[in-house]
């Protein structure tokens, strides 16, 4: 199911693929933000689908331009090499899930971050008090050693 607001971008697409339909051995689509309706739609038109894993990518060493139809040679001259990363294309019926669960892990490791930051000005301050507080002892001892050495030469 292609979302209402791409179906004119997708029906376009399909037009322009059509008349090399039998010569497509696969179509490459870079994994990024907003791939589903894109995958979704290819395969069920029956085009052979890879998604692209740009983090597995090395740079694009070499290339002068580096703009979305340069990109394109690049990622279809790989999968003609047979070295092109691919992502795992989930079904869509785990997709939900999955990207619940990349919130929840987002989350949690943003929480840890939080909660460490607020340790770090805890042990912080503890320390800075801590150093306060020696000094405050240090000072009542030398006042009580002073008295004591008053008391002592006053009565000896």
């Amino acid at each position: 199911m292609i979302p209402h607001f791409h179906e004119d971008r997708f029906g376009v697409i399909l037009k322009e693929l059509e008349p090399f339909k039998k010569e497509i051995q696969g179509i490459v689509v870079e994994s990024t933000y907003n791939w589903y309706w894109l995958v979704d739609g290819l395969q069920e038109a029956k085009y052979k689908v890879h998604l692209a894993n740009p983090a597995e990518m090395q740079q694009y060493s070499g290339m002068k331009y580096t703009d979305d139809k340069w990109d394109s040679y690049w990622l279809a001259h790989m999968l003609r090499l047979g070295i092109l990363p691919e992502g795992y294309i989930y079904p869509k019926e785990i997709r939900p899930i999955r990207d619940l669960l990349r919130k929840r892990t987002m989350l949690v490791r943003y929480r840890l971050v939080l909660v460490e930051t607020g340790n770090g000005a805890c042990i912080k301050h503890a320390k800075q008090g801590e150093s306060q507080y020696r000094k405050n002892v240090e000072s009542q001892r030398c006042e009580k050693t002073k008295r004591r050495r008053n008391k002592q030469a006053i009565s000896g």
